[in-house]
């Protein structure tokens, strides 16, 4: 099933997110509502373009906790896990500013210890190629970033440099991939 034909694009940039919503195909009701907001909706035109070949219809979300260890677990690629701790600890180091803009979910972190909201792992994903990586590289397993990579990059930095800010459990969507096909 190619998503493009079934997930909606936003109408404009002021479409409501309700206004969204009813519009979500129910071929895939069983994702979650915040799922839905945070990354179809939010980055709706980056998750067409990147996800638009996948078969979404057999991924099963988990609302889980993870502790620290299970987070330093999280990847991305091998080449870019230096980047985004590097980023995250310079965001952490300039309390969530950036040459560009303030970068809220940073200073969400800073004074939460956690996530403003979860961010969305996959599992059992190895058999998969990941839209960002090169050519014939597979999703790294365990567990591979989907969606999150701020707040992953920021939670990487603060267990590197200041472990004691995190606190030690945080809400995850684990997304099991091993029924999808590309």
């Amino acid at each position: 099933m190619n998503i493009e034909d079934k997930i909606p694009r936003k109408t404009d940039s002021n479409e409501s997110f309700e206004d969204y919503y009813i519009r979500w195909p129910q071929c895939l009701s069983q994702f979650p509502k915040c799922v839905i907001r945070q990354w179809a909706y939010d980055h709706n035109s980056v998750f067409l373009e990147k996800w638009s070949e996948y078969d979404l219809t057999n991924w099963q979300f988990s609302l889980v906790n993870f502790s620290k260890d299970d987070l330093s677990k999280i990847d991305h690629f091998s080449n870019e896990r230096k980047e985004y701790i590097e980023k995250g600890i310079y965001w952490l180091e300039n309390n969530g500013q950036s040459e560009l803009e303030d970068i809220d979910v940073v200073t969400y972190m800073i004074k939460h210890g956690t996530f403003p909201c979860p961010i969305i792992v996959g599992i059992n994903g190895g058999h998969l190629i990941h839209p960002k990586s090169r050519p014939g590289e597979m999703m790294v397993e365990p567990y591979q970033i989907l969606e999150g990579h701020t707040r992953w990059a920021t939670a990487l930095a603060f267990l590197e440099k200041q472990p004691s800010g995190l606190l030690e459990k945080h809400e995850i969507w684990l997304v099991d991939l091993k029924l999808s096909r590309h």
